[in-house]
């Protein structure tokens, strides 16, 4: 009897035998889906940015408006504080220095104060903040200035025989003098200056809403 012979498989039989993994299939679709991911976050960027700068401009309306209205509102009358007496208090407002002799002379003979001893005198300087100071929030150098400007006026009307007192008051000349007549009863109020646009404009208001006589004095350049 013939014997067959048993058959055993090989080892590159048995590895060729084991599956293989299933290639990758790389479609036009799938290839289409990175680009149309970054449209869509490209999309929504700009939609962001376009919201928040909607935001923004919604803010500064709002903000317009608020300054607008605030500048708009009626402003009261600007009285002096109550006197203790009769007598007359004059308020010289010094938008600019006065120490020329002849607008000394001027000042001093346009209000009367030569030989008038009985007048009561304050000098008020404005203290003048620049663009630079203020955005550093340095008011300093202002009021030094303003300190030279004081001094230099009252000793000039001290030579023409007015005694004053001194004060800095505020960059806005209007709010200056508010604030001072909460605690000074002045009569009168003159703003001395040289024509500036910015004394215009407070000239325009103290004349409107000062109870006490308001006059304005300009000097020559």
């Amino acid at each position: 009897m013939q014997t067959v012979p048993e058959h055993r498989p090989s080892r590159n039989s048995e590895v060729s035998e084991e599956p293989s993994a299933p290639d990758t299939v790389v479609t036009r679709e799938k290839l289409a889906v990175v680009p149309k991911n970054r449209a869509a976050v490209r999309e929504k960027v700009f939609a962001d940015q376009v919201f928040r700068s909607l935001v923004i401009l919604c803010a500064l309306a709002v903000l317009a408006i608020v300054v607008v209205a605030v500048a708009q509102r009626p402003l009261g009358p600007i009285a002096s504080a109550t006197a203790d007496d009769a007598g007359r208090h004059v308020l010289i407002v010094a938008a600019s220095a006065v120490e020329d002799p002849t607008d000394v002379a001027r000042v001093v003979g346009e209000l009367g104060l030569a030989g008038d001893g009985e007048a009561e005198v304050r000098v008020l300087v404005p203290a003048r903040i620049g663009f630079l100071d203020r955005w550093a929030s340095d008011v300093e150098p202002a009021r030094r200035g303003a300190q030279r400007q004081l001094v230099a006026t009252v000793a000039a009307l001290a030579k023409a025989g007015v005694a004053a007192e001194a004060r800095v008051g505020d960059e806005d000349v209007v709010q200056a003098v508010e604030d001072q007549l909460q605690s000074y009863p002045a009569t009168e109020v003159v703003l001395v200056g040289g024509g500036d646009a910015g004394e215009d404009e407070a000239a325009a208001q103290l004349e409107t809403r000062l109870e006490a006589d308001f006059r304005r004095l300009q000097l020559s350049p």
